[in-house]
């Protein structure tokens, strides 16, 4: 018994496009957004006893001043922050001034990670 595939070619075609075509058009009208491993930035990771920090991300958006992209919950009361690329410096004030607003913060892990590709 032999089974004829490109019988149903025209269907596998449009099955095909119906998932194509919105993809496309969403690539096309948002475009990419490169992460961090492409545009470089900081991995800060903090943990904290008692505060949620997304439901006080307000607080937390005051004192990082739009260096904040985005943060992820790790664990439990653990959470990572992703941020432009700042130096030890900054992360230190960060830390203590977050630790002013929100109560005891502590720091478990911080990654800076440049743009450029080395060889």
């Amino acid at each position: 018994m032999t089974l004829d595939f490109m019988k149903y070619q025209y269907l596998y075609f449009l099955i095909s496009a119906v998932f194509l075509l919105p993809c496309l058009y969403s690539l096309i009208t948002w475009g990419l957004k490169p992460s961090i491993d492409f545009t470089g930035g900081t991995i800060l990771e903090l943990k904290t006893d008692q505060v949620d920090l997304k439901s006080q991300q307000d607080k937390v958006n005051t004192v990082l001043e739009s260096q904040l992209s985005s943060i992820q919950e790790s664990g439990p009361s653990s959470y990572i922050l992703r941020l432009k690329q700042i130096d030890r410096e900054q992360k230190d004030k960060i830390i203590t001034d977050l630790s002013q607003q929100l109560g005891p913060v502590e720091e478990v892990r911080f990654e800076t990670v440049g743009p450029t590709i080395v060889q």
